[in-house]
Formats: structure tokens, sequence, C-alpha cells
């Protein structure tokens, strides 16, 4: 998955590209549910920001959703 790249397998920031683009945010604890709603997370998933590249053109609708969902569910909670 791309997100391993970065964040790590266990969402630490710690992937391998990690060192090459510098600090990468650390998922756990992050309490994304309260810093990003399901819009803000799939617009940020879609279209980057900063180092986080767009994934739009690698993954389908659907995969991107499944993502959004993932995230929300393991690092911040279903809002």
């Amino acid at each position: 998955m791309a997100c391993l790249r970065c964040h790590g397998p266990d969402g630490r920031g710690d992937g391998p590209l990690a060192l090459k683009l510098g600090p990468v945010p650390d998922l756990n604890g992050a309490d994304l549910a309260h810093r990003y709603d399901r819009r803000t997370l799939g617009e940020l998933l879609r279209y980057g920001r900063g180092n986080m590249p767009p994934h739009r053109d690698r993954l389908s609708p659907g995969e991107l959703d499944a993502v959004q969902a993932f995230v929300m569910r393991r690092f911040g909670g279903a809002p």
C-alpha cells in the first residue's frame, strides 16, 4: 500500500521514504477524527498536501474510500 512507504506499517511515520522526505506524521494518537472530518481526509488522500502526494490517479474511488475509512477507524475513530 502507498501509505506504508511513508507512514510505515504501524502508521508511526517511519516508512522507508520518511528519511528522505523529512518528518512524516505519526498517525498513532493523532486524534484524526478531531483534526479531519471524513470529507477533509478524503480530499487530503485524493489531492495531497505538503509532502503527501495525491493518490487520485493511483487508487480507484472505491480504494480511496476504503483507505479513508480504515484511517479514521484505526487512527482516529469514525466521526
